[in-house]
């Protein structure tokens, strides 16, 4: 018997806000997975679905992976906020947003799914 797949419609309203706190409105950060799991109470295999491994382009800065310690890193696994935010709002229903630039869209995004909630 084929067990159906886990979709961020499987989510509680709480889990989804919670993860959208994680990510706080930022189109440019990429997250490690494991915040998903403990701060938002994601299953790890939902969380899997929107982890990748990112590849560093130090000759370019905004395609740059950063360090906390200010090191460049060839690449990291991590989940990518602003591609969540969207799903998230496909998955609900929410609007999506016509932004430019990534933070704006983040924001625009994160909004909207807040809304859609109240």
């Amino acid at each position: 018997m084929k067990t159906k797949k886990l979709e961020i419609r499987d989510l509680t309203k709480t889990q989804i806000l919670d993860a959208v706190n994680v990510i706080h409105g930022d189109g440019h950060t990429l997250f490690d997975p494991n915040a998903f799991v403990t701060k938002a109470m994601w299953p790890q295999e939902l969380v899997d679905q929107f982890t990748e491994v990112h590849e560093s382009n130090p000759k370019d800065f905004k395609e740059t992976i950063f360090l906390p310690n200010g090191k460049i890193a060839n690449q990291m696994k991590a989940v990518y906020g602003l591609r969540l935010l969207r799903r998230i709002s496909e998955a609900i229903g929410s609007p999506l947003s016509d932004a430019r630039g990534r933070g704006w869209e983040a924001r625009e995004l994160t909004e909207n799914i807040i809304k859609h909630y109240e």
